[in-house]
C-alpha cells in the first residue's frame, strides 16, 4: 500500500528501518512522522514506545495515527500487558482505548475526538483488503 519504515531493536521491515539501539533513533524518529503520510503503532512494552506515542500526542499526530493489535491464538499474556502499558499512556491525554482483543483490531481516532473507530480483524490478519479499506479510510 504504501513504503514502510519499521522503527524498533527487532526485525527489520519494508525499505528503511531505523535501528533504536542506535543513539540517534528519536530524532529519526521525529523527522520521520512529520513527514508521514500515517504512522502505524504496533504496541511494545517499551520506552520507545512511550516516546513515540508521546510524540504522537504532542505534535497533534494522532489523525494520522493508527493503532494495531494483531490478532494471537496462543500466549496473549505478553500483548495484553503491552496493550495495558499504551492503554494508560492514551487514557492520560482523555482517550478512550478500546480493550484488547485476542481477535485483533485496528483503531485511530478522528480529530478532536476522543473515542476510537474500530475495526475487528475477526482473528485472521490475512483478510488484509479490509483492513485496507479501513487504513484508507482513516488517512482521507
Amino acid at each position: 500500500m504504501c513504503p514502510v519504515i519499521a522503527i524498533g531493536g527487532q526485525l527489520p521491515v519494508g525499505p528503511g528501518y531505523i535501528n533504536t539501539e542506535e543513539e540517534a533513533w528519536k530524532a529519526d524518529v521525529v523527522l520521520l512522522m512529520r513527514h508521514a503520510g500515517m504512522i502505524l503503532v504496533l504496541p511494545a512494552a517499551t520506552a520507545g514506545m512511550e516516546f513515540e506515542i508521546a510524540h504522537i500526542l504532542a505534535q497533534d499526530y494522532l489523525p494520522k495515527t493508527l493503532f494495531l493489535g494483531p490478532p494471537t491464538a496462543r500466549d496473549t499474556e505478553p500483548w495484553e500487558v503491552t496493550w495495558r502499558k499504551m492503554t494508560v499512556q492514551l487514557e492520560r491525554h482523555g482517550l478512550d482505548v478500546p480493550e484488547y482483543r485476542p481477535s485483533g483490531m485496528a483503531f485511530h481516532y478522528l480529530p478532536e475526538q476522543t473515542t476510537a473507530v474500530v475495526q475487528e480483524l475477526s482473528g485472521d490478519i490475512g483478510n488484509l483488503e479490509q483492513l485496507r479499506q479501513f487504513v484508507v479510510s482513516a488517512i482521507t
